[in-house]
């Protein structure tokens, strides 16, 4: 049951008393009327009480003695009642032994985490439980003794007037001042639950005295809570009470451990399921490598790269080398027709045998001219300078044009460097493209697998901490105080 404080009202000062119409009509007519009041309140004199009393003694004094034997009665035949009480410790936080999280994290802040836990004490699987534990199914009261008995009509007659009398103030009380689980008050079940589907009869009364004899009353600003049961027999009452202290804590560990399996139940079936997952994954980037011929992208991606660039730079090189190859060129075809301007090209006059054969020609022309004036054309030394002449000259022309040829041949070197640089750097560009393209998939392949092992690595370290915490047997429930056996009846008094 679950008990609730109330306050009982009060008699309200200055409430006007009213008599019956014979007590009135007993007082004489300068009393009935004009009665003075002072601030609201009726004076009433003892004299006319004693005089109304008198005049019902006997109907008083017959009601009285009724009253007093019906109690005397009662209390010298009543079985007594004992009431066995164990305190129990119920913590608020979770206290993890082990350094991660549990599985499942029990939100115990909520305000309705304590009277989930009254109600759970009051469940009919904890009595039944402890009932079958303590075997009293056939133990008085749990036994369904349906013969009737008139001493236990009369003697349980006063008992059920006064339980219901206490219930219904207990409901006015409830109604004025409300009722809070955690506050402290607490409370009894006085009727009957709904019998489980696969109780009998019989188990399903037992489990209702059960409820009915149990009184769940928590300490008010604090985690303790009273478990309270009241029997008969008080040394049965410490049992039953210590008993059900004792399964209420193991079906909390039950309920973390079945919570915990659950949890490693579905952690396996999802641990199988990825490693499906990364076994494809892998799968998928080995084909591709094979595929691919590519058994590190990384270092792949390196070689291009390092290779266009290297390309880059010998194109650039290759352009300049051509743009000084194209002007010389360009300049020597200028000067061809004018021989003058030619002997002042740099390559020209940096030829040894071209300076040495206009030398040479320079001297003979000279002979020439001396000798020519004595000789006479046809002198045969004349013939031989002339001759010597034209073979100068034929020497220096050719010499000359050997070089405009090898500027020329420079210039069409170097541009077909430069062609065939170029074409293999956009050749190496479109590798770089490609591999780019493949780096891509690759990268999604990989980051696939990569996710996939980080994500089975995780579910299986958690699945190592769910097994860990599946076995540790700790509780946030504390027995403070065990249940002694009862001297003093509690009932009646």
């Amino acid at each position: 049951m679950i008990e609730n404080s109330f306050d009982t009202p009060s008699v309200v000062p200055g409430e006007r008393l009213e008599l019956d119409p014979v007590a009135a009509h007993d007082l004489a007519p300068d009393q009935r009327h004009d009665q003075p009041e002072a601030a609201g309140d009726t004076e009433v004199h003892l004299l006319k009480y004693v005089k109304v009393f008198y005049k019902r003694r006997r109907m008083a004094i017959t009601t009285f003695l009724l009253v007093v034997g019906s109690v005397t009665v009662y209390t010298f035949t009543a079985t007594p009642i004992f009431e066995a009480k164990t305190r129990l410790l119920i913590e608020a936080e979770n206290r993890n032994v082990v350094s991660f999280k549990a599985v499942l994290d029990e939100d115990q802040t909520r305000a309705d985490y304590y009277q989930t836990q009254y109600n759970l004490l009051q469940s009919r699987a904890l009595a039944l439980r402890t009932i079958d534990q303590l075997k009293l199914w056939e133990t008085p009261p749990f036994r369904n003794d349906k013969r009737f008995s008139l001493k236990r009509m009369m003697l349980g007659a006063p008992a059920l007037v006064g339980q219901y009398a206490v219930s219904g103030i207990s409901r006015a009380g409830d109604a004025a001042s409300g009722f809070s689980g955690t506050g402290g008050s607490a409370a009894r079940t006085t009727e009957s639950a709904n019998p489980g589907p696969d109780e009998t009869a019989s188990q399903s009364d037992a489990i209702d005295a059960f409820e009915n004899a149990l009184t769940i009353a928590p300490v008010r600003n604090s985690r303790l809570v009273d478990l309270k049961f009241d029997l008969p027999d008080g040394a049965l009452a410490a049992t039953v009470v210590n008993a059900l202290a004792k399964n209420y804590i193991t079906q909390s560990l039950e309920f973390k451990f079945m919570a915990s399996k659950d949890a490693s139940d579905w952690l396996g079936q999802q641990l199988g399921e990825q490693r499906k997952q990364v076994e494809g994954a892998e799968k998928k980037l080995q084909q591709y490598r094979e595929q691919n011929d590519s058994i590190s992208m990384k270092d792949r991606e390196n070689i291009v790269v390092q290779k266009l660039t290297e390309l880059t730079g010998a194109v650039t090189q290759a352009k300049t080398e051509r743009f000084q190859r194209e002007a010389l060129y360009r300049q020597v075809e200028s000067l061809r027709g004018n021989p003058a301007m030619l002997d002042t090209f740099p390559a020209i006059l940096a030829n040894t045998f071209i300076q040495q054969q206009k030398t040479e020609l320079a001297q003979l022309q000279s002979q020439s001219a001396q000798l020519g004036d004595k000789l006479g054309p046809n002198h045969p030394d004349m013939v031989k300078i002339r001759s010597a002449i034209r073979l100068t000259q034929a020497k220096l022309d050719g010499e000359i044009g050997k070089v405009v040829q090898g500027v020329k041949n420079e210039y069409l070197a170097a541009l077909a460097k430069e062609n065939s640089l170029t074409g293999a750097l956009n050749a190496q560009k479109g590798d770089a493209l490609a591999m780019n393209r493949k780096a891509i998939d690759y990268s999604v392949l990989d980051r696939e697998v990569q996710s996939s092992r980080q994500i089975f690595d995780s579910l299986m370290q958690r699945a190592k901490e769910t097994g860990v915490s599946a076995e540790l047997k700790t509780s946030n429930i504390r027995v403070v105080d065990r249940a002694q056996t009862p001297t003093e009846p509690v009932s009646p008094q």
